[in-house]
């Protein structure tokens, strides 16, 4: 356990390193919101509407995935997919630890300093907004909604680590990552909420985990859902499938392993 702790540690101590690519990605990410917030509000001033949307809901919608798209979202594939390509993954698997764990817990060291971050810098943000923002919690919904975040992190993770494991059989393609990047954007609800798409997809996204990343979580906190176990049960499936695909991809694709590069 001290081992992956180290690793998490050095994580955040990288991270603070390159506090210069967070800040800038921070400052990119408000300025897009702000354009969308612009034509959002002159839609709504106009009398037009957007769904079943009001101008408060969609501008905290956006607001959330913003938020969580900054702390929760990484490059997970393309390094994996480097280390694989470059052979640096050689070096991983000599040492007496889980390059799952090695994975994870430096991931989860960049989430925690990017909360402590963007958490800070979305609360001044806040602070602007708090007179367009639909937001009224209670204990039931926060506790609904970080279990949510939680598992939909889990759930983005896994299926992004397993497409950094494809690396084995089809090498590194940068292409088909940027593709699923934006396929599970666009499933996920970050580009439009799901439910103003055509109904097809979102029946097709039922069957898919990729709404349990941003849409439910953000869906919970806005009260735009009942509060139900269905919401956490279904993705902890998901989570506890997605985990054990993963092993059995790395324990196949390892055996066929030849450093690349190394």
């Amino acid at each position: 356990m001290s081992k992956y702790l180290l690793i998490f540690y050095n994580s955040i101590q990288r991270s603070l390193i390159y506090r210069f690519n967070t800040f800038s990605l921070l400052f990119i990410q408000i300025f897009v919101f702000g354009v969308f917030f612009y034509l959002w509000s002159s839609i709504y001033r106009e009398g037009g509407q957007i769904g079943n949307y009001s101008l408060g809901e969609m501008v905290t919608y956006y607001f959330l995935v913003i938020f969580l798209s900054l702390i929760i979202k990484a490059d997970v594939a393309w390094r994996v997919g480097d280390e694989i390509r470059l052979g640096t993954m050689t070096t991983i698997l000599l040492r007496p630890i889980s390059y799952f764990g090695y994975t994870f817990s430096r991931l989860a060291g960049e989430i925690v300093f990017n909360t402590a971050v963007y958490f800070s810098s979305f609360l001044i943000l806040f602070l602007f907004l708090k007179d367009y923002l639909n937001i009224s919690l209670n204990l039931e919904q926060v506790s609904f909604f970080l279990v949510s975040v939680i598992l939909g992190t889990a759930i983005y993770f896994l299926f992004f680590y397993m497409v950094g494991l494809s690396t084995f059989w089809f090498g590194f393609v940068w292409g088909f990552n940027f593709t699923m990047s934006m396929i599970v954007s666009f499933l996920e609800g970050a580009v439009i909420p799901l439910d103003l798409l055509p109904e097809f997809i979102t029946r097709m996204s039922n069957f898919l985990p990729f709404k349990y990343i941003m849409f439910t979580p953000i869906s919970i906190f806005t009260k735009r859902t009942e509060l139900t176990l269905d919401l956490l049960i279904i993705p902890l499936v998901w989570v506890i499938a997605l985990y054990f695909i993963s092993l059995i991809m790395f324990k196949i694709g390892v055996k066929k392993y030849e450093g690349y590069g190394a």
